[in-house]
């Protein structure tokens, strides 16, 4: 048995219109699928996670549009995006290897890797949606002229990020409260 990540996806849709709503659920799934490796405790085991995870939404969103998908391209299309900005591109990386310093680290390490990986992911989705709304594939994608848009939607990514973070914080609270009132009311039963 194995134990993988499974994203439920929409069909292929046949409009226009439709193949953006079906993309824009897919970048949202696999936006908040990039939550769970930054609390992978193994600095760049994240990293790698997280790049596992966007390859796939790639893979993904390449089918919504027919277009043929190669893990190889896709893996230089990304790094070619990704590092056109070196600070967005080392901050990933630093926030992975912070997790080598033990306790503040593995905190800083988690937190700053829940928002840039949230970010960069949705970035990188909607920077593909565009490219092949356009009649776009891999091997014609230029990192050069996606990068105003990729810095936008990275913005955009990191404040999803920080609303994920809150609404994951209610529900948190909601859990504590619900499990203590529990509590209280076992610990409250007469004894037989």
């Amino acid at each position: 048995m194995t134990d993988t990540l499974t994203i439920q996806e929409p069909n292929v849709p046949e409009t226009a219109q439709s193949h953006r709503d079906v993309s824009v659920i897919i970048v949202k799934n696999y936006t908040i699928a990039s939550l769970a490796p930054a609390v992978f405790p193994v600095p760049l085991l994240d990293l790698a996670t997280l790049t596992g995870i966007q390859l796939k939404m790639l893979h993904s969103l390449s089918k919504v549009y027919g277009i043929e998908f190669s893990a190889e391209l896709a893996k230089t299309t990304t790094t070619s995006l990704v590092t056109s900005g070196l600070p967005v591109a080392t901050t990933p990386m630093l926030a992975s290897l912070v997790k080598f310093i033990p306790g503040v680290g593995q905190v800083s390490g988690v937190a700053s890797m829940l928002i840039l990986g949230v970010a960069a992911t949705h970035a990188l989705g909607m920077v593909f949606v565009r490219h092949f709304e356009n009649k776009g594939n891999f091997s014609n994608f230029d990192a050069q002229a996606a990068k105003v848009y990729f810095d936008e939607e990275f913005e955009k990514g990191k404040q999803i990020a920080i609303e994920l973070k809150q609404q994951a914080q209610k529900n948190l609270n909601f859990l504590q409260e619900k499990f203590t009132t529990l509590f209280e009311q076992l610990n409250n039963k007469p004894k037989p």
